[in-house]
């Protein structure tokens, strides 16, 4: 319905390969869009399955992957289809890679700040970003690993089933900060503290490109204050941001600040990856 609005002639078919799919492409007009049922309900799409590849490539001459958030998954028309069909990057997917190329070559002094959780899908990306950026903050539920590796007690709190040693090994670099207090409730870190947003707010306002991905608490259940006061010190600060994580983006849309970013990623996983 929201593709209707924008272009005439825009029709849904509810599958997504076979021979019905077939003969309702067949029965196209010149000049007409037919919208598939989504691909992620077929298991061969998740399971990145040739023959399911093939199924789809049958349907079409060119393949255009325009749906950057999704682009981190071994999914079929990911990973597959490229194989099978003259592919090309659509114009979302160019800007998303031409805003996060300033990314990998920050101006200095440079800040990066990843919230979420489970550090086996964030220890690649911490590496990465201690290696280009001046200092790394890391929050959210992903900083219990930390805090408790370096021998702090974390309660209840959420931590990642981590080699305690791959977890001391990024610890052990100068550039990685923590916070340094925190907002608890029934023996959980649910927020960081007064200290640790006084803190960013420092970094913020002194960096000249910040990278940010993932709340800094539990966000969904209402522990926003880190999040929200963060989201204020990026927009007042000079420097070029560049932002990404369901979470986050919806934190700083509710507060009325996406136009003081510099760029704004559709991805989560896809940006960090």
């Amino acid at each position: 319905r929201a593709l209707g609005g924008l272009i005439q002639d825009v029709s849904f078919f509810d599958e997504s390969i076979g021979e019905r799919v077939r003969a309702a492409i067949r029965d196209l007009s010149p000049g007409h869009v037919l919208v598939l049922e989504n691909l992620r309900r077929d298991r061969g799409e998740r399971g990145n399955d040739l023959a399911f590849a093939r199924e789809l490539a049958a349907l079409a001459d060119v393949f255009v992957q325009d749906s950057f958030d999704t682009c981190h998954r071994t999914h079929a028309s990911i990973v597959s289809i490229p194989e099978l069909l003259p592919s090309y990057a659509g114009l979302l997917l160019e800007e998303e890679i031409q805003g996060l190329l300033q990314a990998l070559t920050p101006t200095h002094p440079s800040l990066a700040v990843i919230g979420g959780a489970k550090f086996s899908t964030k220890e690649s990306v911490l590496a990465m970003l201690l290696e280009k950026y001046d200092k790394v903050f890391v929050g959210g539920a992903l900083a219990n690993d930390f805090l408790k590796a370096s021998g702090q007690e974390v309660g209840e709190s959420i931590v990642s089933i981590a080699d305690p040693a791959r977890v001391k090994n990024l610890l052990a670099n100068p550039k990685l900060v923590l916070p340094i207090d925190s907002v608890t409730k029934n023996d959980q870190i649910l927020d960081q503290g007064p200290g640790t947003i006084a803190l960013l707010a420092n970094l913020a306002q002194k960096a000249k490109t910040i990278l940010w991905n993932g709340p800094l608490g539990n966000y969904e259940n209402g522990f926003v204050d880190a999040t929200d006061a963060f989201a204020y010190a990026v927009a007042n600060s000079s420097s070029h941001s560049i932002i990404g994580g369901g979470d986050t983006v919806a934190a700083i849309e509710n507060l009325g600040l996406l136009p003081h970013f510099s760029f704004v990623s559709t991805g989560g996983g896809a940006m960090l990856d």
